[in-house]
């Protein structure tokens, strides 16, 4: 095993505290109930550690590759997905009979 420690700062970690910091701030002035926001709040804080702790390991040891593979895969998935959802929603409105670009 590898016993060289890399440097703890990283971008993936620096960006993921960055957006968690200010997905809590945001919603401490969404307007909800004190329940629902104690309750988002919290889960937002409980990620934020877990998940900055992974990105900080993973700084720690080398891994940051794989630290910006682990922030940046929602981004990715949720723009395949849109493509695919606008691509289905392109033929639905293709094949539509209410489609006035049909020749008869």
């Amino acid at each position: 095993m590898n016993n060289q420690k890399c440097n703890p700062y990283c971008p993936p970690f620096v960006i993921y505290v960055i957006l968690g910091v200010v997905s809590i701030l945001a919603n401490l002035i969404r307007p909800n109930t004190l329940t629902v926001k104690a309750t988002v709040i919290s889960a937002n804080i409980i990620s934020l550690l877990i998940f900055g702790s992974l990105f900080y390991w993973l700084c720690l040891n080398c891994h940051k590759t794989t630290a910006w593979v682990i922030l940046l895969l929602p981004v990715v998935v949720f723009i395949i997905l849109l493509m695919i959802s606008l691509g289905l929603l392109a033929t639905i409105i293709q094949n539509s009979p209410n489609n006035t670009n049909q020749s008869s």
